[in-house]
C-alpha cells in the first residue's frame, strides 16, 4: 500500500546540505526542493545538535583558547577523526579558503568566533527551516531543548535522560509498533555474521528490539536511545513516503524489516562526477 506521508530526511542529509563538497551541497539541496512535502523525526534534531551544534561549539572553544593558527589546528587535530575533520573543514570554509590574513592572530580569532557565534546561533532555526514538517510522536524532550548562550558561553549539552528530568513518550511509541519489532527481529535473525557484526549498530538494535519485546518495554534512559537511533528514525519514517539518507549500511536492512521505502542518497557517487 503507498503512503503518501511526508518525505523524511535522515540527520545526515541536513549536514550534506551545509557540506563544504559543492557536488554534495548542491545534490542535497536539489533533493529537498524535489521532495515535498518533507519533514524531518524529532529524533534527528537530538542526532543533529549532539553532533553538528556541539561539534561547532568546541571548534569555537578551542579557537577561543589558542594564541596562533598553528595552536588552534593542534587543539583540533587531537579532537578524535570524525570531530577533527569536521571542525578543520569549517575551519578552511570560515577563513574563506587560505587566503585569509591569519596574522594578526588576534583579530582573526576576533573574526572567527564572531561567525561561529553566528553560526551556532542561527543552526537550530535552520534546520527546522530546511524541512515542512517535524514528525515528534515521541515527545523527546531533549530535541526540544535548544543551544543556549549562556553569559558568553555556548551550551548544547543532552544530559543523560531520567525520570526527573524527561517526559517523553518512547516507552508508548515502542508498543505501538511490537509486531512491527517483532517482524524486523524475525528478519535480523535470519542475517549472515557478515551482515550483522557484533557491536555494529544493527546488532546493537536487534538485542535492543529482544529486551523490549521480552519485558513488554523499551529500555530507555541515560543515552540508550542514541545509541539505536537509526531504529527510532525508521520507526517514525513509516508514516511517511519515504525515508532518503546515505546511510545504507543501516537502512537498506531496517527498510526491508520494518517495510518503509528508502532511497539512498549516493555520495560517492555524487563526489565521482
Amino acid at each position: 500500500m503507498t503512503n503518501y506521508g511526508p518525505t523524511v530526511f535522515d540527520t545526515d542529509m541536513f549536514i550534506h546540505r551545509l557540506s563544504m563538497d559543492e557536488l554534495v551541497k548542491s545534490a542535497a539541496i536539489d533533493v529537498f526542493k524535489q521532495n515535498k512535502p518533507s519533514a524531518i523525526c524529532s529524533f534527528s534534531l537530538l542526532e543533529l545538535k549532539g553532533n553538528y551544534i556541539q561539534d561547532l561549539i568546541l571548534l569555537r572553544k578551542k579557537i577561543y583558547a589558542s594564541d596562533s593558527l598553528a595552536q588552534a589546528a593542534a587543539k583540533i587535530s587531537i579532537a578524535g577523526q570524525r570531530k577533527a575533520m569536521l571542525m578543520l573543514l569549517k575551519l578552511i570554509d570560515n577563513l574563506g579558503g587560505y587566503d585569509f590574513p591569519v596574522k594578526p592572530w588576534g583579530k582573526a580569532k576576533n573574526y572567527l568566533v564572531t561567525v561561529l557565534d553566528g553560526q551556532i546561533s542561527v543552526s537550530w532555526q535552520i534546520f527546522h527551516s530546511f524541512v515542512d514538517s517535524i514528525l515528534d510522536d515521541l515527545n523527546c524532550t531533549r530535541a526540544k531543548e535548544p543551544p543556549n548562550d549562556d553569559s558568553g558561553e555556548w551550551r548544547a549539552s543532552i544530559p543523560k535522560c531520567n525520570e526527573k528530568n524527561t517526559d517523553c513518550k518512547i516507552v508508548a511509541f515502542m508498543n505501538t509498533y511490537t509486531k512491527d519489532l517483532q517482524t524486523l527481529l524475525d528478519f535480523l535473525n535470519t542475517l549472515t555474521p557478515t551482515e550483522l557484526k557484533e557491536g555494529d549498530e544493527l546488532y546493537k538494535i536487534k538485542n535492543f528490539i529482544k529486551t523490549t519485546l521480552d519485558n513488554s518495554s523499551f529500555p530507555w534512559g541515560d543515552y540508550r536511545c542514541r545509541s539505536v537511533g537509526d531504529l527510532l528514525i525508521g520507526l517514525q519514517s513509516k508514516i511517511g513516503s519515504k525515508l532518503i539518507s546515505s546511510n545504507k549500511k543501516e537502512h537498506f536492512y531496517l527498510s526491508k524489516g520494518l517495510n518503509y521505502r528508502f532511497v539512498e542518497f549516493p555520495v560517492a557517487n555524487i563526489r565521482s562526477k
